[in-house]
């Protein structure tokens, strides 16, 4: 399996990894999401992120814009940036089978030239009506990627979810990248330490 920068943090991580990002302010998001994209850029992945509020992808640009010609590679259609409504929902009604089959066709397109893919998505839009469906496609998204050449970056604010609905969504990812003292840190998802964080 191929290990892949995360940007994020000095480790790399093998391939098909499939994080949660636990985060405490939109700085924190930015500058997270920003390091991820870049490094992939920087690697020629085909990179794509999911978003509701236009001012964050903004954000998320400008600073990306530091490391990476951004508004070239966007043009080029190396990097997506998506409302969220259009990658996970299809007439109205969340569809996780739509993400799925999105991520495979990039999938297939990327496999003939050797590169991979990194996708993510701001997730503090979840609705509780919604929690089950979208609990249900996180864990569908390890089962159905975990041996491809793709990083999946999922960002949750702390607080947002009860505890024990955080708990399930931070199971349904091997790895949880939060910060720690200022630093970005990567926890294997069932540390004790890291569930008295969100409790």
């Amino acid at each position: 399996m191929n290990e892949l920068k995360l940007g994020i943090v000095e480790k790399k991580a093998s391939s098909g990894s499939h994080f949660m990002l636990l985060y405490e302010n939109e700085k924190d998001l930015v500058e997270a999401y920003s390091k991820f994209y870049s490094q992939g850029l920087k690697d020629d992945e085909f990179c794509m992120f999911a978003y509701k509020d236009p001012e964050l992808m903004i954000k998320i640009k400008k600073e990306m814009s530091s490391s990476v010609d951004v508004n070239h590679f966007e043009a080029e259609g190396q990097i997506l940036f998506l409302e969220k409504d259009d990658v996970y929902f299809e007439k109205d009604k969340f569809d996780k089978e739509k993400v799925y089959q999105f991520l495979k066709e990039e999938l297939t397109i990327r496999k003939a030239s050797g590169k991979g893919i990194r996708a993510g998505g701001d997730i503090s839009w979840l609705k509780e009506d919604l929690f089950d469906q979208f609990a249900d496609y996180e864990e569908g998204l390890t089962e159905n990627f975990y041996k491809e050449r793709m990083l999946i970056l999922c960002a949750y604010p702390v607080g947002k979810l009860s505890v024990a609905r955080m708990i399930r969504i931070m199971t349904a990812h091997p790895f949880v990248i939060h910060k720690e003292k200022g630093a970005w840190q990567i926890t294997d998802s069932a540390e004790k330490e890291l569930r008295q964080k969100i409790a």
